[in-house]
């Protein structure tokens, strides 16, 4: 059964290794203030599940997931305080559409001073990515900004490759990329070196739909496909 909640403020809400999935639920125009979601204290086995649950036009400001498994989810429309950032978390048939501000899908655990806790949720979800089908569908979003550092393979997320671009990482290697100018241009300069340094396979450049720079990003990232850097698609 889904419950639904509209017009809600949830603020100061806590989750901490929940032992069950968190999930039917629906939030229309609600606002979350400070609400963690926290699963590192025990093991990548013993995760937070967050399964059937739709985001519809609601506002985040503060908020922390980490470490949690996201399924069958639906964000619709996100308005942003700053920079959303769950961390360690993995996608399973998540889409993510209308009107978004700021998001960076992290692959590292937040202040989490164990290295090997991260390791070992970093390597949970590899596997996790494995056995999936795919990930996030992207296809249909207006963002602000969304940088994709997840470690979700590129092969597992839905996009419009007009505006999400695929760079495979064996064509970073050569470097002919630093050749070109793109200082300032919605980050691609920063993601191309991210995608080669930290050796997370092809990664998904996705173009800020609301940049003033739009159309110079748009421009160097065709000279990047002719160049046979970037993918055509």
């Amino acid at each position: 059964m889904t419950r639904a909640f509209e017009g809600r403020i949830f603020q100061g809400l806590r989750g901490t290794d929940l032992s069950a999935p968190l999930e039917g639920l629906v939030f229309k125009k609600c606002t979350f203030t400070s609400c963690i979601l926290n699963s590192t204290t025990r093991s990548p086995g013993a995760r937070a599940i967050i399964r059937d649950i739709s985001l519809v036009g609601c506002n985040e400001t503060g908020c922390q997931v980490q470490g949690a498994i996201v399924e069958d989810c639906l964000i619709d429309g996100l308005k942003t305080s700053d920079l959303f950032i769950p961390n360690g978390t993995a996608f399973r048939h998540v889409v993510l559409r209308g009107r978004i501000d700021r998001v960076m899908l992290g692959a590292s655990l937040a202040g989490i001073p164990d290295d090997a806790t991260d390791r070992a949720f970093q390597e949970a979800n590899k596997a996790f990515y494995k056995s999936i089908d795919w990930a996030l569908d992207i296809s249909h979003m207006d963002v602000q900004e969304l940088d994709i550092q997840a470690g979700i393979p590129a092969h597992l997320i839905r996009r419009d490759p007009t505006r999400h671009i695929l760079f495979r990482r064996d064509k970073l290697m050569d470097q002919r990329w630093r050749q070109f100018d793109l200082k300032g241009l919605g980050g691609l300069r920063v993601f191309l070196d991210d995608t080669l340094r930290y050796e997370s396979g092809d990664g998904v450049f996705v173009i800020p739909d609301r940049d003033q720079r739009r159309k110079q990003i748009l421009a160097a990232v065709q000279r990047l496909r002719d160049e046979g850097i970037a993918e055509l698609d």
